[in-house]
């Protein structure tokens, strides 16, 4: 188990030094989708089910982490976070940035925040997870930062639980520094 980990990490590692390669050829930015996607693998590849809890909570999710520079070393310079049981019944769970945002339109464009919902099942393990990413909006020169949920409907109640690894970034890249991040959960307004 620990030589495919490490066999996908590097395999990781070849890709982004294969986009960046690519990237600077063609004169693209660090947005490029590519690179998105290089940096979500390492996010959202099975490392993170097998990674220790960062946080463990019952019914909902509240964390803010306004720090950066966080790690856990299993799962992509994410946090993980282990909610069980989960209480459902109209929640939705909000990823949101929780740090000081540039104040220029390229800068505010390029953070990036990601998140990865595995369900659990029975006995330790996990389903395929949902995912999702945002950037930062720039308008009428004031940065908001970049935030997405998961609905109520993906997520419902369940006794087992879900795991959220999520990872917020100055842009998308494995490369990128981390910011902080709050995940909040909340009832949906119909």
């Amino acid at each position: 188990m620990k030589i495919q980990a490490q066999t996908r990490v590097f395999k990781a590692v070849g890709q982004i030094v294969a986009a960046l390669a690519a990237c600077a050829a063609c004169g693209c930015d660090a947005t490029d989708d590519a690179m998105v996607d290089v940096a979500q693998e390492g996010l959202g590849e099975a490392a993170c089910t097998q990674a220790f809890a960062d946080y463990t909570q019952s019914q909902e999710v509240h964390v803010q982490y306004p720090w950066p520079g966080y790690s856990n070393p299993s799962c992509g310079k994410s946090h993980v976070i282990d909610v069980s049981p989960y209480a459902g019944g109209g929640l939705e769970t909000r990823v949101m940035w929780n740090d000081s945002l540039p104040n220029t339109q390229t800068a505010c464009e390029a953070t990036w925040i990601a998140g990865f919902v595995y369900r659990r099942l029975g006995g330790e393990g996990w389903n395929s997870p949902i995912s999702r990413s945002a950037f930062g909006v720039w308008q009428n020169s004031t940065c908001y930062g970049p935030q997405f949920s998961f609905t109520a409907a993906e997520l419902p109640s369940t006794p087992l639980g879900y795991r959220f690894a999520v990872s917020a970034r100055t842009y998308a890249s494995t490369y990128a520094p981390t910011r902080g991040y709050q995940v909040q959960s909340e009832y949906e307004i119909r």
